[in-house]
């Protein structure tokens, strides 16, 4: 059996686990498994170019680093979707460079409307990141971003 490249991976698993979220925005379990894959995909890459093509890897000497530098470098979103994606399996993050510490900083937002306030909620409520200072991301958005990197930094691969 050969390891899929991580071309086929985004295809097969990237892509569509977007896409699910996208069709379903209010749904914490597709946002997760999205979050989750695209997060992945990062190793996917990292094992396949380390050692032949380090600019594939940005040069980096470890995946952490490799990390690191597509949030830097690459896509500043990747950085929220590695913390959601941490958060969500270890419950609580201790890594400096994090913005969202806690699983429960992540979760399903009701749409709000009244005649004094509407909320930027899509319709049916929203996945909403809330980082430690305070700030808030709507996760299909930044998951959007970071697709959008994946299809770019594969297609030069």
């Amino acid at each position: 059996m050969t390891t899929e490249t991580p071309q086929d991976f985004f295809k097969k698993f990237v892509l569509r686990a977007f896409n699910e979220f996208r069709s379903s925005a209010a749904d914490e379990y597709l946002a997760k498994t999205a979050v989750h894959h695209a997060n992945v995909l990062a190793e996917r890459v990292w094992h396949r170019y380390k050692d032949t093509n380090t600019a594939k890897v940005l040069g980096a000497k470890d995946v952490s680093e490799f990390r690191d530098l597509l949030a830097a470098s690459e896509c500043a979103d990747f950085a929220l979707v590695r913390d959601v994606d941490d958060g969500f399996k270890h419950l609580v993050l201790n890594r400096k460079s994090r913005r969202v510490t806690s699983a429960d900083q992540v979760g399903f937002e009701p749409t709000v409307w009244n005649r004094f306030f509407w909320n930027s909620a899509r319709w049916g409520g929203q996945i909403v990141i809330r980082a430690d200072d305070g700030t808030q991301w709507d996760l299909l958005d930044v998951l959007q971003n970071v697709v959008q990197m994946w299809s770019r930094l594969l297609a030069q691969c």
